[in-house]
């Protein structure tokens, strides 16, 4: 079966195009009038997906659109799952200080507040949806996790098996060495694909951001970065990992 992606996701985002054709997703363009960005429908179940990026997603919910496009996706598609999902972080929206309309408050000096606010405010929205509908709410850090995100759930609405899907993936022209190792930085909380590049511009390999981290703390990351960022980075290569007897 085929995506059908709105027009409005491509002319809005180039990148979305090209993301998608890396993928090999198989896809329709058309305009999706009764609400929507992305829908999959299925041999076993059909997918309505309304896509936010998260700075949108605090200006709709203040303007009140957000609940209209929540009501509209209910109302438009009864026979599907709905889906809202919620694009960046809210690291993301401090850092570029994208506030709704109406702030009055410079938080440039107190990022701890910004994220307190946003933090308090994403989770009111999200509780708010979950218990009054029958959306489900993801959230992915980048674009193309939402690409990657798209052909799972084209799979999953197809009743493909995971040995297919693995069959797939391993037959892949585009799985490149190079894209793998993209896919393993922007799994990472608060790597976007704009990180990502910035990272793969000062690094050459994963293997020098390890090399970096043991000879010296991780210093360039730091720079490349930020220092939180990458000591979150540098926490999770670190990190321990307990593997128990499989079953």
């Amino acid at each position: 079966m085929t995506v059908i992606v709105d027009t409005f996701e491509i002319t809005n985002n180039p990148k979305t195009k090209e993301q998608l054709d890396k993928l090999n997703l198989d896809y329709q363009v058309q305009s999706l009038t009764k609400g929507g960005d992305y829908i999959i429908e299925g041999n076993v179940v059909n997918i309505v997906i309304e896509r936010k990026e998260i700075s949108d997603l605090f200006s709709s919910n203040h303007s009140g659109r957000l609940a209209k496009q929540m009501e509209k996706l209910k109302n438009e598609y009864p026979d599907y799952r709905k889906i809202l999902l919620i694009e960046g972080n809210i690291g993301t929206v401090v850092q570029r200080k994208k506030f709704h309309k109406g702030d009055v408050i410079d938080f440039s000096n107190k990022p701890a507040d910004a994220y307190a606010q946003y933090s308090a405010e994403f989770a009111g929205i999200v509780s708010s949806i979950l218990t009054t509908s029958d959306i489900t709410v993801i959230q992915v850090a980048s674009k193309w996790q939402t690409i990657t995100l798209l052909r799972s759930l084209d799979e999953w609405a197809n009743g493909k098996r995971r040995s297919e899907r693995h069959s797939e993936i391993k037959k892949s022209v585009d799985r490149t060495l190079e894209r793998e190792a993209e896919d393993v930085i922007l799994s990472l909380r608060g790597m976007g694909w704009k990180k990502t590049r910035e990272l793969f511009n000062k690094f050459s390999s994963i293997e020098e951001v390890f090399n970096d981290i043991e000879k010296n703390n991780g210093e360039k990351l730091k720079e490349v970065l930020g220092y939180n960022l990458a000591k979150h980075i540098i926490d999770v290569f670190s990190a321990r990992v307990n593997v128990g007897d499989s079953e």
